[in-house]
């Protein structure tokens, strides 16, 4: 059994909560306004294989042994709840960027503008880097670090896989733009992909 950091996982658990509430929110306010739309299903195939990568790094017995409030407790719960905060941080402000724009699977809709501004000015895919990040609080948090060596590599490329289907339907909608915009911004983690 893995010793887990009772208030880091306080904190991955309300970001994870506060993640579920934003897309409700985000799925709601996007079907509201009604446009023709190209998407691509298939993306379904690495939404199902992020969300088991999230299920391997959250699951598993963990003990809750210990004191709350010790030095130890508070530095071993920094690194966790600071990755669980801004990736939701991150999360929320990609979603605001996106607007109408945002939708669960890879589509692009007839009035689709190419969001390169706040969040995508740093990466092209904020939200799967925020999914990444809250992936690694849960596993740190939770005291999963074995388990994080399934999840995280299955989270990439799941990831990689919804990225080629949105990227080739932006590329359709917005040609030479986009090539310009994919040729500055990385991927999705700065420096590396």
């Amino acid at each position: 059994m893995t010793n887990g950091n009772p208030l880091a996982i306080i904190a991955v658990f309300l970001a994870w909560s506060a993640f579920g509430f934003r897309v409700f929110q985000l799925r709601r306010k996007s079907a509201a306004v009604p446009s023709a739309e190209r998407s691509d299903a298939t993306s379904w195939l690495g939404i199902v294989l992020q969300g088991v990568a999230i299920g391997v790094a959250f699951f598993g017995p963990t003990s809750l042994t210990g004191s709350w409030f010790g030095v130890a407790d508070l530095a071993t719960a920094a690194l966790p709840t600071s990755l669980a905060l801004g990736g939701f941080l991150l999360f929320d402000a990609a979603g605001r960027e996106l607007g109408r724009n945002w939708s669960l699977v890879a589509r692009v809709r007839e009035d689709h503008a190419l969001v390169t501004t706040g969040p995508f000015a740093l990466t092209r895919n904020p939200i799967y880097l925020a999914m990444l990040m809250m992936t690694l609080a849960a596993g740190f948090a939770l005291g999963h670090l074995i388990h994080l060596l399934v999840a995280v590599p299955l989270f990439i490329l799941a990831t990689a896989m919804r990225v080629a289907r949105e990227e080739r339907l932006l590329r359709e909608q917005f040609g030479a733009v986009f090539d310009d915009y994919a040729a500055r911004v990385p991927r999705l983690i700065p420096g590396i992909w």
